[in-house]
């Protein structure tokens, strides 16, 4: 039996968050079924930035909004909103978006 072990060790840097893609609503989905898989936030310039381990690689949100749900599919937050195809993605969004909030507790200092 072989067994091949790669570890890769890299000091978390605002350069390699910079380079982090946004989550999909699957990778939301994985942080609903395994808060594990939420590392904690940063906080760069002002903004606070959940780090996730998502479907194949890391993923950055923005977690300093409090959206809300808004008429035509949308959610709000101050002068920002995100449109969606319909009320039950929006929806999901929500609940996703609360659940991050609930398990992303652990500040990391860079």
């Amino acid at each position: 039996m072989e067994i091949e072990v790669v570890t890769t060790k890299k000091k978390l840097t605002k350069s390699i968050i910079d380079q982090l893609l946004l989550p999909t609503h699957e990778d939301l989905a994985i942080v609903t079924l395994y808060p594990e898989r939420v590392l904690g936030y940063v906080v760069i310039k002002g903004e606070k930035i959940a780090l996730i381990k998502g479907v194949d690689d890391w993923k950055k949100m923005n977690i300093q909004y409090q959206w809300k749900a808004s008429s035509n599919s949308e959610c709000i937050s101050g002068n920002r909103f995100l449109r969606f195809e319909n009320d039950e993605t929006r929806n999901l969004f929500l609940e996703r978006y609360a659940k991050l909030l609930e398990v992303a507790t652990v500040h990391i200092y860079i």
